[in-house]
This record gives structure tokens, sequence and C-alpha cells, in this order.
């Protein structure tokens, strides 16, 4: 009972230090407690593509994109985390993932980067089908959720664009069962 109560502290601990900005968008539609439809604004997102499988990608530019964030760039300046982190595949060996910039930013603004792999880009008003989930960020939980909303949108006979994007909001640190994960497809 002692080792559950520790579990359950720090996840409530965990959940509360993770208020972090998201992109801004608008519920169009909500089917059951998972699907939506969005329209988000456009936005900002610093981005690095990375070559290798899907997991190795995230952790090399992850690491790339903090270090931007974290003061490499050129006015050594600090950069709030925002969420989520999204990656989508480039092509058969290569991943592009991007972290959001905060919405206090336009484009003249925002601090460009000393790294020459991270690119800042504009990310135009866009709505989108998002299959929100939790659980781990394994290839099969990713996959899986992404055939499930895919066949959605195909029964409803709804258009998307190919390859999926998927997005996590929490730390690594958070249980599990608790995160906040989702795949989405843009809508043409």
């Amino acid at each position: 009972m002692k080792r559950l109560s520790v579990v359950v502290l720090l996840s409530v601990v965990a959940s509360c230090a993770h208020t972090v900005e998201e992109p801004a968008y608008r519920v169009v539609k909500r089917v059951g407690d998972s699907i939506e439809l969005r329209v988000y604004e456009p936005a900002l997102q610093a981005e690095v593509i990375a070559t290798g499988d899907r997991d190795n990608s995230a952790n090399t530019a992850f690491r790339i994109l903090f270090n931007y964030i974290t003061g490499e760039n050129q006015r050594a300046q600090d950069i709030a985390m925002t969420a989520p982190v999204a990656q989508q595949p480039n092509n058969a060996d290569t991943w592009r993932v991007a972290f959001y910039m905060p919405q206090q930013f336009s484009r003249a603004d925002v601090p460009q980067p000393t790294d020459s792999r991270v690119t800042i880009k504009r990310v135009p008003s866009r709505k989108v089908a998002v299959l929100r989930f939790s659980g781990r960020h394994s290839d099969s939980n990713f996959n899986s959720h992404a055939e499930r909303l895919r066949g959605y949108l195909r029964k409803k006979a709804i258009a998307f664009q190919e390859p999926p994007i998927f997005a996590y909001y929490d730390p690594p640190f958070q249980l599990w069962f608790l995160r906040r994960n989702e795949v989405m497809y843009v809508l043409p």
C-alpha cells in the first residue's frame, strides 16, 4: 500500500508540473471520448530531421531541439518548453521531430538556432483528425492507433494525408498509463 501511495503522489506531482503551452486549436467535432476533428491556428515550430528508426530519431532530435530551447541560439535565450513533441516519418529512414514555439514569438522575433540541423518553420492553419490514447511510446502502440484512426476516416469517407503525425505531451517520467499521446492526420 505504501508503494502505491508513492506512485500516486509522483504521478500527481508530474501532472501538476506539466502545465505547458500547447498550440491553439478549436474542436470542430468530437466522436466518443478519443477522436476529435480540430482546426489549429498558424504556429511556429523548430524541427530537426533525424536518421534511423522512430525511437532513435526521436532521442537524437529531442536532444538537438532541447539544446536550442535551452540557449543554443543566437540570443543565448531560454525558450519555454511546449507540448506536444511531434514526430512524422519523412521518408523510409528519416523522421521529422518538432517542438512548437510559444505563441509569444513571431517569425521575425523567434531566436535563430546556431545549430544548422534546427530549422524554424511556419505551420499554416490546418484541419486535423486526432485520436487520443495513453500508454508507452512504442511503435506498436502508435501504429495500432494510427490504423484505428485511419479506419475511422475511411469509414466516414473523410480524405486525409499520409503519413500520420505522432504527438506526445508528457515527460518520460510520467507513468505510462497516465500519458497523453495522439496520432493525427492532416485533412485537406
